[in-house]
């Protein structure tokens, strides 16, 4: 008896690899880890938290294992409010990631919470033409559900935010 080895996955860093990913419909999703598990889970019931130190007070994202402001190693996941600002941004003309379709915004915002420019979440900004995107433009988090059980935070301006399309001068 002989048993069929499946076909390797495309490599995903290559452009071959995410041509190949995207003809075949795979498009790439978080995998939550110890440490990343409480955002997930956070985020599948529509929540956003970040880890705040019980040390010295600071938020801080991507999570870590101890503070990157003091050393600490008591963290705790904290519920935020969801809005913010962007802190940097590209806009991806190229579309070589699986999944994504036409122009898109992958962003950097600060929440609103953190006094420290080095607390960022990554993101896609949706719902605004990638030109209204700016530095500095306020936004408030949404959620979309990629596949069951993995939503992600993204964000979407907020209403105070000046818009190009709109006419609207940042």
């Amino acid at each position: 008896m002989t048993t069929q080895q499946a076909a390797p996955l495309p490599n995903p860093e290559t452009r071959a690899g995410q041509e190949e990913m995207k003809r075949m419909g795979l498009v790439p999703f978080p995998v939550p880890d110890d440490l990343t598990r409480p955002f997930w889970d956070a985020a599948n019931r529509h929540e956003l938290v970040i880890q705040k130190c019980s040390a010295c007070s600071e938020y801080q994202h991507p999570p870590r294992a101890a503070c990157m402001h003091c050393g600490g190693s008591q963290l705790d996941w904290t519920r935020v409010s969801g809005k913010g600002t962007v802190y940097t941004f590209i806009v991806d003309h190229r579309n070589e990631v699986p999944g994504f379709d036409g122009n898109y915004v992958f962003a950097f915002v600060n929440p609103a919470e953190s006094s420290k420019p080095t607390t960022r979440i990554t993101c896609n900004i949706l719902e605004c033409d990638p030109a209204d995107v700016y530095i500095g433009m306020p936004v408030e988090v949404m959620y979309k559900e990629i596949k069951p059980g993995i939503t992600l935070p993204e964000f979407r301006p907020a209403p105070e935010a000046k818009l190009r399309s709109k006419g609207q001068n940042p």
